[in-house]
């Protein structure tokens, strides 16, 4: 009964899919407007897919991805090692490397793990979807060039927080 019930939980995400495999991101977007945790991963990458596939929602998709990039940042790298994948697997005169024993070691996070499960079930509506895949490049460009100038950001100012405080220092003693 629970294997029922577990299956039951993931339908949604299953239907959802579909309809944005088969180009009915409008249907997609109410199914996902009932989403109960506004906050997933999977909620956020499918709802800006689907804005983005209705073609005329470019702002708001855009707006979703980066909060889906800001939940879980891993989903972009680990799409292009799987097209990395395929892609040498596919070469004629691929040459199979051997993993080292420090990426067998390696642990994953919970959110590269998560990142994993979202990309084995919905990489190919990405595909599928026209264009998508190469908007979701460039706004993960454009996200981690703004996260990147961010953190410069807070670095000055708090370099002129320091500095403000030893000249204070400085003219007092």
């Amino acid at each position: 009964m629970s294997k029922f019930k577990k299956e039951k939980q993931k339908s949604p995400e299953r239907l959802v899919l579909a309809l944005i495999e088969n180009g009915h991101f409008e249907d997609s977007l109410l199914l996902l407007d009932q989403w109960p945790d506004k906050t997933d991963v999977i909620y956020l990458y499918a709802r800006a897919l689907a804005l983005f596939g209705t073609g005329s929602r470019a702002d708001e998709a855009n707006q979703v991805l980066q909060s889906a990039f800001a939940s879980n940042n891993y989903v972009l790298p680990v799409m292009v090692e799987k097209v990395n994948k395929v892609g040498a697997s596919t070469g004629a005169k691929s040459k199979k490397v051997k993993p080292s024993a420090k990426t067998m070691m390696a642990k994953e996070s919970p959110q590269q793990g998560k990142a994993r499960k979202y990309v084995e079930l919905w990489f190919g509506s990405w595909l599928q979807t026209e264009a998508a895949f190469d908007w979701l490049g460039n706004q993960f460009v454009e996200y981690t060039r703004a996260t990147r100038l961010e953190k410069l950001k807070a670095k000055q100012e708090e370099m002129l927080k320091n500095m403000k405080i030893l000249d204070a220092d400085f003219f007092l003693n």
